[in-house]
C-alpha cells in the first residue's frame, strides 16, 4: 500500500530543508506533527519527537503518528519549551510558529543546546530582529537563512548552532538584524527577498509618518529606511 506523505506548506518545507540527514529530530511547539512525520518518512530523521506545552496539539499529533504507522519512531512529549528534553539526545531541533522573543526565551532557559553538535532550526513569526540580536550576543552562529511564503505571508527561517569559540558578537546593521545577512547575500536566489524588503519599507514609512505627526525624532527610522531602500535597489539591479 502506498503511503502518502503529510502536507507540508512552504513554511514547514523551509524548516525541513535545514534538518540534517540521519538526525534525531524534535519539533517544539508541534501541531499536527506533520514536520517530524515527513522527515521520518523521507528517511531524513531516524527518529523524532513532537513536543508541545498543551495536550490538545499532542492528541492531534498522536493521531497522525498512528495513522502513518510511526508510533515506534516518533514520540510525543508534553513539555514547556526545551525543559526536560536534554535526556533524549536530539541532534536537530526546530522551534517554529512562535514569536522571536518567545524563541529567544526558550533558548535562554536551556543549557543543553549550547552544544556545537546540535542543529537549531528557528522560524520566528515576529520580532526576527530581536531573535537575531539575542543569537549573536549569546554565541549562536547563524549558519544559513531563507525566506518562505505560505498562506500569503512571508516567513524567515534560520539555521543556527552554538559556537563557544566566538569571542565577540559579529556586527550587524539594523537591516541585517531585520532581514538577515545570509538572506541579503543570497537575495538574487530567493524569489521572496524583494517582497520581504518591500514590506519592511512600507512599515518603516508608516512609522516615520506617525512620528512626524507626533513631532518625534525619526533619525533612527530614517537610517533603517535608507538602508532597506539601498538593499532593495541593489537586488533589483542584480536581477536586471
Amino acid at each position: 500500500m502506498k503511503i502518502f506523505l503529510p502536507p507540508l506548506n512552504n513554511r514547514l518545507k523551509a524548516a525541513a530543508d535545514f534538518v540534517r540527514k540521519g538526525s534525531v529530530f524534535a519539533d517544539i511547539g508541534t501541531d499536527h506533527a506533520y514536520l517530524p512525520i515527513w522527515l521520518v518518512l523521507n528517511g531524513i530523521s531516524i527518529s523524532a519527537a513532537a513536543a508541545d506545552i498543551n495536550k490538545g496539539p499532542l492528541l492531534r499529533a498522536e493521531k497522525n503518528i498512528r495513522q502513518y504507522g510511526l508510533s515506534n519512531k516518533i514520540k510525543t512529549i508534553l513539555s514547556d519549551g526545551l525543559n526536560g528534553l536534554d535526556k533524549y539526545g536530539f541532534t536537530d531541533i526546530a522551534i517554529c510558529g512562535m514569536g522571536g522573543d518567545l524563541i529567544a526565551s526558550i533558548l535562554d532557559n536551556s543549557d543543553f543546546i549550547k552544544n556545537e553538535n546540535i542543529n537549531l532550526i528557528l522560524q520566528p513569526m515576529s520580532a526576527a530582529e530581536r531573535l537575531r540580536a539575542y543569537l549573536i550576543s549569546h554565541k549562536f552562529k547563524i549558519i544559513d537563512e531563507t525566506i518562505a511564503s505560505a498562506e500569503n505571508k512571508l516567513y524567515q527561517c534560520l539555521r543556527v548552532q552554538y559556537d563557544s569559540d566566538i569571542k565577540s558578537p559579529p556586527e550587524y546593521s539594523k537591516a541585517q538584524l531585520l532581514i538577515g545577512k545570509s538572506n541579503i547575500e543570497k537575495s538574487i536566489d530567493n524569489i521572496y527577498f524583494t517582497e520581504l524588503v518591500s514590506q519592511w519599507i512600507k512599515v518603516q514609512k508608516k512609522i516615520i509618518d506617525g512620528k512626524k505627526i507626533a513631532g518625534l525624532d525619526i533619525s533612527d527610522e530614517q537610517d533603517l529606511l535608507n538602508e532597506l531602500i539601498f538593499i532593495k535597489d541593489n537586488t533589483e539591479n542584480d536581477n536586471s
